[in-house]
């Protein structure tokens, strides 16, 4: 088992993009930002499904989606509440997002929302390769990222890292090498991603953070839910803002394949 898998399995995952508030900014604007291209025409494939979060949200909106997910854990955990939500235009299996199974221009949809965490530069070219590959002519495509400006400053701000960062590692893998100090999670920059994907030949749709500033995160947990609803009001009108996409922890991407 790599160091991936690993993580997945002793990872939370299927109660991370409710757990916060923090977290919930990122779902609630990854729906709102891939709904109008949910149909209940379009055939749909999520590569690093997790344990199915999105996959379940939109089921009765969609012809039908298939998950692909290398930690044996989050399928086993996506099959159950598959089975118990009796969606029968879902399914999911163990694969890798590297090397996938499925045939050229298969998916009127592909989405990609959270492989390119954990590959470095050559990988995650291979990575998006694949995506591309199965996607249709005309078909969409998403891949959510992490923001190494954004990271940097989480981290060295917020007050759950306050006496770890900043430290010359960090400074030096996240600038030089994209990387974080363990090896588990690689960073890119929202103009790079969107010049990879041009350099294909995709059409940019959309290019956002889904979380907004880093910086205040913290802040955000001691909200009224007033306030808080004030505050995804303000994110959802600037999240695609270039001096705010770029102070994100989580962006996304959205593609038309030409």
């Amino acid at each position: 088992m790599n160091k991936i898998e690993n993580l997945y399995d002793r990872y939370d995952e299927e109660n991370r993009l409710l757990r916060t508030r923090e977290s919930k900014v990122e779902s609630q604007t990854t729906i709102k930002y891939l709904s109008p291209f949910m149909k209940k025409s379009k055939k749909v494939l999520e590569v690093g499904c997790g344990t199915g979060f999105y996959g379940l949200y939109f089921a009765d909106k969609i012809k039908s989606y298939e998950g692909v997910d290398i930690s044996p854990r989050n399928i086993k955990f996506f099959q159950k509440a598959i089975k118990e939500n009796g969606s029968k235009n879902l399914s999911c299996r163990i694969g890798d997002a590297l090397f996938l199974d499925e045939a050229n221009e298969t998916y009127d949809v592909v989405l990609n929302l959270g492989p390119l965490y954990h590959f470095s530069e050559n990988d995650a070219q291979r990575c998006i390769d694949e995506s591309v590959r199965v996607c249709k002519k005309g078909g969409i495509m998403a891949f959510s990222y992490m923001n190494k400006f954004g990271n940097f400053v989480k981290l060295c701000s917020q007050e759950a890292f306050v006496g770890r960062y900043p430290t010359k590692s960090l400074l030096d893998n996240m600038l030089k090498k994209n990387v974080d100090d363990e090896g588990l999670f690689f960073f890119t920059t929202p103009d790079k991603i969107e010049q990879s994907l041009k350099n294909r030949g995709l059409e940019v749709l959309h290019n956002l953070t889904t979380d907004g500033t880093t910086m205040h995160h913290h802040r955000i947990a001691d909200f009224r839910d007033d306030e808080f609803d004030l505050w995804l009001q303000f994110h959802l009108a600037t999240c695609e803002e270039p001096s705010i996409r770029g102070m994100g922890d989580h962006g996304l991407i959205i593609c038309k394949k030409i």
